[in-house]
């Protein structure tokens, strides 16, 4: 039989492992103009892997983008519901 001692040891160490793998995740952490700079040099002989690394871009998202798969200029999120003049119209 197992003791309760080491079963939450066990469980310990790994949920220590889940955060630190959890901790190396990251979203968004470039900008329109860095894509557009690394799908430039791509465009001019510079390999995917190389521009992702230069800009910080994954490399995945990069190939997606020069491939066509994803538009250039792609917004995440919900599209707004009221249009940019109708924003400038209000009054805050």
């Amino acid at each position: 039989m197992v003791s309760s001692v080491a079963i939450t040891e066990s469980f310990l160490q790994k949920l220590q492992v889940w955060q630190k793998k959890r901790q190396k995740k990251y979203f968004f952490c470039y900008s329109e103009e860095s894509i557009a700079k690394a799908i430039a040099e791509v465009r001019n002989g510079t390999s995917v892997k190389a521009a992702a690394e230069k800009y910080n871009i994954p490399r995945k998202t990069l190939g997606n983008k020069i491939s066509g798969k994803t538009p250039e200029n792609r917004k995440m999120g919900p599209k707004t519901v009221s249009t940019e003049n109708e924003e400038e119209r209000l009054d805050y």
